[in-house]
């Protein structure tokens, strides 16, 4: 800035000279903040996440009332919904391409592995259910997220797995059967 003010105090055309370099710098100051912004976005980019601690999978029972969750879970995974297909692709078909019917919808898994707290009864209601026979075995479940999503559902236990290592510590792991449609609350 002392320089345009010395070329124009020194100059006859100076002030003009001044004036065009000073409106350059001040474009490319701004050309600078917004080269800033772009590459601060393009670093950290606009993308919503949420971190997966703090998230929960619950057992409600065979009435859903209340909810208690399993504890010390390290991770679980909802694998949702597949849908069956039949190719009804016949003579009369309009066109080159299959035509399909989707005929029913079946409810996936949640599998989820923990830290094992023997003392935990939702963590021993695991293996309990497992050994229920029918209806009686059916249960509330759900999921929520940190966020505060909510997936509520019906199912049976289908697996439950202990391991012990002599370095680790005992952990649990299995899988809870979806049966029927899933309520979701997404917050």
């Amino acid at each position: 800035m002392l320089a345009f003010l010395l070329i124009a105090a020194f100059h006859p055309a100076g002030i003009l000279i001044a004036a065009v370099l000073l409106l350059g710098a001040l474009k490319l100051k701004t050309f600078v903040l917004w080269l800033a912004a772009a590459a601060s976005a393009a670093l950290f980019g606009t993308t919503i996440a949420y971190p997966g601690y703090g998230s929960k999978l619950a057992n409600g029972g065979t009435t859903g009332a209340a909810y208690t969750n399993i504890a010390q879970l390290k991770k679980f995974s909802f694998s949702g919904f597949k849908a069956e297909f039949d190719d009804i692709t016949n003579l009369d078909s309009p066109s080159i391409f299959k035509e399909w019917l989707k005929t029913v919808v079946d409810g996936d898994t949640v599998q989820y592995d923990g830290v094992l707290n023997p003392t935990d009864p939702i963590t021993q209601g695991l293996l309990t259910n497992i050994a229920t026979a029918g209806s009686a075995a059916l249960n509330y479940w759900k999921i929520t997220t940190t966020d505060g999503t909510t997936l509520v559902f019906t199912g049976y236990v289908q697996d439950f797995k202990m391991g012990a290592e002599y370095n680790k510590a005992i952990t649990f792991s299995g899988a809870i059967k979806i049966v029927g449609n899933i309520t979701a609350t997404w917050s």
